[in-house]
């Protein structure tokens, strides 16, 4: 595998294999695919990043195995049968004053070739009042004697190891638990703690306003609405803080710590389209992240709208 990695480096050969890191199925090693996720994240705006990953995709012999251009989906495997080629079908920008954009996105999932419509959770469906997403400690009302730089780095360094432990399946009890035995926290206090991060989350978080106007009207067609996320916080977490923003008619919850795949591998995706046992184009997924929510779902062939910040 390094050896296909190498001969397909050809520009940037760190970005590259952070981009074959992250999203290959097949390799297991979770602190190779957290490595290579934070490459991505390091190196997006690299003026030759994207030509090398487009690249990449466009020539991978095991990405483009057995595919057959213009063959339509086997019904009874229900697998791709060729290189995704569709691109974005709407980018919203971070200006949501207009009622223009969100009744453009309104048309486009009335379509009746579209069946199933994908929300990415936070910062699109729920917003919360801080910029990073651990910005959110600092609005907790005690972070047990500890500053809030040296609170976030003891749960950077928690959430790190929980990554490298359980791979797609971290999560906040995790979390905690290893700061406790890490930082020498008695357990009561941890517990604690714990609590405090998920009433500040749950409290704190409201619902985007224009995104429920684009759920409401998905619910409306008849479309079926399902929700994916790469998050810490378990399935019944995320249920509670959705159902408290008046989002309750989900078919699916697909959720990282639960499931043990995620949208920025890849494989999260591919399991939606395996479980719901439809193809690709029938599907919007619609979401904030450049990677996660857009380049990867994009080129599996699913139509995307980039819904930023």
């Amino acid at each position: 595998k390094y050896e296909i990695y190498k001969k397909y480096c050809f520009r940037d050969p760190l970005l590259q294999l952070g981009f074959c890191m992250s999203i290959w199925d097949e390799l297991d090693d979770p602190q190779l695919r957290n490595k290579g996720r934070d490459i991505l994240i390091k190196h997006w705006d690299n003026k030759y990043f994207h030509d090398s990953l487009y690249q990449f995709i466009d020539t991978h012999k095991e990405y483009s195995k057995n595919i057959e251009k213009d063959q339509p989906l086997n019904e009874e495997t229900h697998e791709l049968r060729k290189t995704p080629s569709n691109k974005p079908i709407f980018s919203v920008n971070s200006n949501e004053k207009g009622l223009d954009e969100v009744n453009q996105i309104i048309n486009l999932i009335s379509d009746p070739n579209i069946d199933v419509i994908s929300f990415d959770v936070f910062d699109t469906l729920l917003i919360r009042p801080c910029i990073e997403p651990l910005d959110v400690l600092k609005l907790m009302p005690d972070l047990g004697g500890f500053t809030f730089s040296e609170f976030s780095e003891m749960h950077k360094y928690a959430d790190m190891r929980s990554n490298e432990i359980n791979g797609s399946r971290a999560n906040i009890d995790d979390i905690y638990k290893i700061m406790g035995q890490t930082f020498s926290i008695y357990t009561k206090e941890i517990d604690r703690l714990k609590q405090l991060e998920l009433e500040t989350e749950y409290n704190t978080i409201s619902s985007r306003k224009t995104v429920k106007a684009i759920y409401d009207a998905a619910l409306k067609f008849g479309k079926t609405v399902i929700i994916a996320t790469d998050t810490y916080f378990s399935k019944k977490i995320i249920k509670k803080m959705l159902w408290k923003e008046g989002y309750i008619s989900f078919t699916k919850y697909y959720v990282s710590s639960d499931l043990g795949k995620r949208k920025d591998f890849g494989d999260m995706y591919d399991y939606i389209l395996q479980d719901l046992k439809i193809h690709p184009s029938r599907i919007i997924h619609i979401g904030d992240n450049t990677l996660s929510d857009w380049s990867i779902p994009y080129y599996k062939g699913i139509n995307v709208i980039n819904y930023s910040k």
